[in-house]
């Protein structure tokens, strides 16, 4: 099976929901393709993570309500170090034998020139690659416009009008790839609530982090059970075990005081 993800703005939430849906049912060996645009690059490193993608979803949460809490107005000035320490954490457990099967989008800054990677030399070089395709100038990182990817300039693969599902390499009627465009989400949610949550979900996700989640499940539930019951096989006994991420991590990774 592959599994594309495009790019999701504010609305990472819903897509770690829906990839949850599918760890938490189904038996992943016969996943052998993940491609993610955004901040999507998360959710697909999540489901090849040895952490669940449940427990690395709640503690992304919890480390961005602590950083809005603690820094209400200047947040967007440290976003960048919870980034790169939050980026850290989940790939620890990480197993390069999985990484080849996570193609990742980046645009590189000023070619304008965009290129799928899977060819990861280290765990730095994945990490790396994960925070460049996902990084938004003056977002991700306030003071920056660029994050430095094997030496060259680069940013969000999904910027430039950019769409997965458009692309012709991806485009495709192949029946054992699952697409998740998150324009679909408009089947269970209203267009206010899709605008809003793209905005919140960047800015001020807090407010609304466990509904964009619950929401992202229930629509796996609802709209992707069918396809992924004849793609996938369901969890067994044998199936593979995931580790949760225990304790309370502040949002520069450090223990709550």
């Amino acid at each position: 099976m592959k599994l594309h993800l495009s790019g999701c703005v504010g609305l990472h939430h819903m897509m770690f929901g829906i990839c949850a849906y599918i760890e938490e049912h189904y038996d992943l060996d016969k996943l052998k393709q993940i491609k993610t645009v955004s901040g999507s690059n998360y959710v697909g490193a999540a489901l090849l993570s040895k952490y669940s993608t449940r427990s690395i979803w709640e503690l992304w949460s919890k480390r961005l309500s602590a950083l809005i809490k603690k820094y209400p107005i200047t947040f967007l000035f440290k976003l960048y170090e919870m980034i790169q320490c939050h980026s850290n954490d989940i790939l620890k457990k990480y197993s390069k034998k999985q990484t080849h099967k996570h193609y990742i989008l980046i645009t590189y800054l000023f070619k304008l020139q965009k290129e799928w990677i899977n060819n990861y030399s280290s765990f730095n070089d994945y990490r790396n690659c994960i925070i460049a395709g996902s990084f938004i100038p003056f977002i991700s990182g306030i003071t920056k416009i660029y994050y430095y990817f094997r030496n060259i300039k680069c940013i969000d693969g999904g910027l430039c009008n950019y769409n997965i599902i458009n692309n012709s390499e991806t485009n495709t009627t192949s029946t054992n790839t699952l697409e998740i465009n998150r324009r679909d989400f408009l089947s269970i949610i209203t267009p206010t609530e899709y605008y809003k949550w793209i905005v919140y979900g960047l800015i001020l996700a807090h407010d609304n982090h466990k509904i964009q989640f619950d929401t992202g499940y229930l629509y796996a539930q609802l709209f992707l059970k069918n396809k992924l019951d004849k793609l996938l096989s369901p969890l067994t006994s044998k199936s593979k075990k995931y580790l949760p991420i225990t304790g309370k991590f502040d949002w520069n990774c450090k223990e709550f005081n």
